[in-house]
């Protein structure tokens, strides 16, 4: 089960496992929100697609990450007085009753033996509610950090396991509930795939000869820092004025970023160039790969930029604390800290040999991940695990080189 929309990193770690399933046990329908650009490329590996509704509901025009972002002060300074955000949670199920009895019905008519929530289980709350209703097992994955709140656990207790890509997430949720059955499991990194006339070309457009080229490629949203790096670039053109900068990505906070870059006078050394359809090539034509996120699960294009030998300059976010040994094979900087990137890109921008040292350490750290078949199997059995025991409580390992429990027997259909 997916919200849709986009077609993000749920999506894309989705498409990697359902394409190396265990498919001779394991059956999947795939159900969205709402209709998905590029859905289609999962049609080869499912049963059936489909989709609830034939627009956005109502209810789904602003979520948990654009309520983040809002510009109305107003409504952010009502949302933080005390009781008001956790009274709004409480009441959503009723807003979305109508989604939440649709959904049973699907779920009911399809004779599911398990639902998968593919997004954070937070942003699903009718998904959750609707397979409980249903009688139905749930497997929630956890792909960004939830808040330890009431609500949260409320949801989370009825979930059969949580499926979390970081180990960090994994320890919050325990520490959250201990009761929680929680287990790790890295998504798969695919094939990164680039063409080297297309990168010279690219190369070529954002920079000159004897310049470095520092970037980062993601949603234009919140989550992702993108202020933070743009600040960085200002401090860096003034100690190492060849230095340029690039995003390539589309998002809600295009313009704010746009007018960032023209108040601190970068537009002759900051680009933003973009959504990118080839993001190998794009990652390809950099010297220096920047995640400045603030909150990340398993963020798959710093994990595509150490494959591709980039030395990769990260915030602690996620999983990356578990990729990133630092000065390893990476640098580490604090969250929302422009100085202390700006000294890492520095750094590098200076030290060639550092930074081919970091891209080939960050090459060897990616190797566990391209193992796709592993990492579909730690889904697999996961999904397997909880067919066996229905709604009961079930054991299973999980995380990279981690045994598994062998399989049973196998739900027929385990997933929408």
């Amino acid at each position: 089960m997916e919200v849709g929309g986009t077609y993000g990193g749920s999506l894309r770690a989705l498409e990697l496992y359902l394409a190396h399933s265990n498919r001779k046990c394991l059956s999947h329908d795939l159900l969205f929100y709402f209709p998905t650009p590029h859905a289609e490329r999962l049609a080869p590996y499912v049963e059936k697609i489909s989709t609830l509704y034939s627009e956005v509901p109502a209810w789904l025009s602003v979520t948990p990450a654009t309520q983040n972002e809002t510009k109305n002060k107003g409504l952010r300074r009502m949302a933080r007085l005390s009781g008001v955000a956790a009274l709004r949670k409480w009441l959503s199920p009723i807003k979305q009753s109508p989604t939440i009895f649709r959904m049973a019905r699907v779920i009911r008519r399809g004779e599911y033996d398990l639902v998968h929530i593919n997004n954070t289980f937070t942003y699903q709350v009718p998904t959750l509610l609707a397979a409980r209703m249903a009688g139905i097992p749930v497997i929630a994955h956890v792909r960004n950090p939830v808040p330890d709140e009431q609500f949260t656990r409320f949801l989370a207790r009825r979930v059969n396991c949580l499926v979390s890509v970081a180990d960090a997430h994994s320890t919050n949720l325990r520490k959250m509930d201990r009761s929680l059955r929680v287990v790790t499991c890295q998504d798969a990194l695919g094939p990164v795939s680039t063409d080297s006339h297309s990168v010279e070309l690219l190369r070529h457009s954002l920079v000159d000869d004897g310049e470095i080229l520092v970037g980062s490629l993601g949603r234009l949203v919140l989550a992702k820092g993108f202020e933070f790096f743009v600040r960085a670039a200002s401090l860096v053109v003034a100690e190492v004025p060849k230095a340029r900068f690039a995003i390539a990505g589309e998002g809600p906070q295009k313009e704010q970023l746009e007018d960032l870059i023209c108040s601190l006078g970068l537009q002759d050394h900051f680009r933003l160039v973009g959504f990118r359809s080839d993001a190998g090539n794009f990652i390809a034509s950099l010297d220096i790969f920047v995640c400045s996120s603030l909150w990340e699960g398993l963020p798959l294009t710093a994990l595509e930029a150490m494959r591709l030998e980039k030395p990769v300059i990260s915030t602690p976010a996620g999983a990356i604390p578990e990729i990133i040994q630092a000065r390893q094979n990476g640098l580490i900087v604090p969250f929302q800290d422009p100085v202390g990137l700006k000294d890492a890109i520095v750094e590098l921008v200076r030290d060639a040999v550092l930074r081919e040292s970091l891209g080939k350490a960050g090459y060897a750290a990616t190797v566990p991940y391209c193992d796709l078949e592993a990492r579909a199997r730690d889904i697999d059995m996961v999904f397997v695990s909880a067919g066996e025991a229905g709604t009961e409580e079930f054991s299973v390992t999980g995380g990279l080189g981690e045994p598994q429990r062998a399989a049973k027997k196998s739900p027929r259909s385990p997933a929408l």
